[in-house]
C-alpha cells in the first residue's frame, strides 16, 4: 500500500453505485423544501451498506412533497436504479414522520432508507426562528406537473453502475 492508499471496506465498494447516485441527485432535496436539518449515516449489511438519510422539517405534512420526491428519485432514466421496497407513511395521521426503503430491482447490494421526519417543538429548530424558517420553506422548488407526468409514464431505462 502506498502512502495515499485508503482502506475501504468491501461493503462500501459494493455500494458505491448507491453513494454515487444519491450524491448526483442531491438537487432533488430542494423539492421537499428547506430542512431544519439533514443527517445521514450508514449501517453495515450483507451485502453492501444501508444508507439512511433523515430529512427533518417542521410539523407541516410532507406527503405531497415526499411523494413527488420519491417519484423523481425513482424516475426511469433520471432517477436512481431503485424501487421502493418498503413504505411507512403516517402523514394523514399527523404523526412525526414517514420512511421509505429503496432497493435495487437488479439485485445490486445495499439499500437506501429515506426518512421524512417532522418536529413540532420550535426548540428543536436549532438557531432558526419559526418565521425565518417559514420564509425559507416557502421558497421550495416546485416540480411542474408535466415533469411528474413525464417521469411516471417514461419507459424504464436500465442504468449502468
Amino acid at each position: 500500500m502506498g502512502p495515499l492508499s485508503i482502506m475501504r471496506s468491501r461493503r462500501a465498494s459494493d455500494t458505491a453505485w448507491l453513494a454515487s447516485g444519491v450524491l448526483r441527485r442531491v438537487g432533488l432535496w430542494r423539492t421537499l423544501g428547506v430542512p431544519l436539518s439533514t443527517t445521514s449515516w450508514t449501517n453495515p449489511m450483507k451485502p453492501g451498506e444501508q444508507w439512511i438519510i433523515d430529512h427533518i422539517h417542521h410539523a407541516r405534512p410532507q406527503a405531497d412533497r415526499h411523494d413527488a420526491f420519491i417519484q423523481l428519485l425513482t424516475a426511469p432514466g433520471w432517477g436512481l436504479p431503485v424501487e421502493a421496497s418498503d413504505t411507512w407513511c403516517s402523514c394523514t395521521l399527523g404523526d412525526a414522520g414517514c420512511q421509505v426503503t429503496f432497493t435495487s430491482p437488479a439485485g445490486l447490494p445495499g439499500e437506501l432508507q429515506m426518512r421524512f421526519s417532522r418536529r413540532t417543538d420550535p426548540c428543536t429548530w436549532q438557531d432558526v426562528s419559526p418565521e425565518e424558517h417559514q420564509a425559507r420553506e416557502d421558497s421550495t422548488v416546485r416540480v411542474k406537473p408535466w415533469m411528474l407526468k413525464a417521469v411516471s409514464t417514461a419507459a424504464r431505462v436500465h442504468s449502468i453502475r
